[in-house]
C-alpha cells in the first residue's frame, strides 16, 4: 500500500471521528490530536522526499500542534472545573 494512500486514510478516519464523536470533550481532543500528528508524518514523509527541502511549514505545523494541546488541555481543565464533567451535552450559553 502507498504510504501517501495509508496517509490519506488516517487523516480521514479521523476526521470522521472528530464529527461523529462529539459527546465528550476529550475525545474529540485526541481525535484533533491525532490529526496533527497525522499531518506531521505526511510532512516527514515529504521531508524525506529529496526535490522537497523546505522545512519551514513542518515548524509551522508542529508550533500548532504544540498550541492546539495547550488550549484543548486548558479547556477541558476549565470545563470540567465549572461543570463537573466534560460532556458535550453541559455546554450551553447558560453555564460557559
Amino acid at each position: 500500500m502507498n504510504v501517501e494512500v495509508l496517509l490519506m486514510v488516517m487523516f480521514f478516519s479521523t476526521i470522521f471521528t472528530v464529527v461523529y464523536q462529539r459527546r465528550h470533550l476529550l475525545m474529540v481532543l485526541l481525535s484533533l490530536e491525532s490529526v496533527m500528528l497525522v499531518l506531521i508524518l505526511f510532512f516527514l514523509w515529504q521531508l524525506s522526499k529529496p526535490c522537497y527541502t523546505d522545512s519551514f511549514v513542518f515548524i509551522i505545523i508542529l508550533t500548532l500542534g504544540a498550541i492546539e494541546a495547550s488550549l484543548g488541555l486548558s479547556l477541558l481543565v476549565t470545563m470540567t472545573r465549572k461543570a463537573g464533567s466534560d460532556l458535550a451535552a453541559i455546554m450551553t450559553g447558560s453555564k460557559c
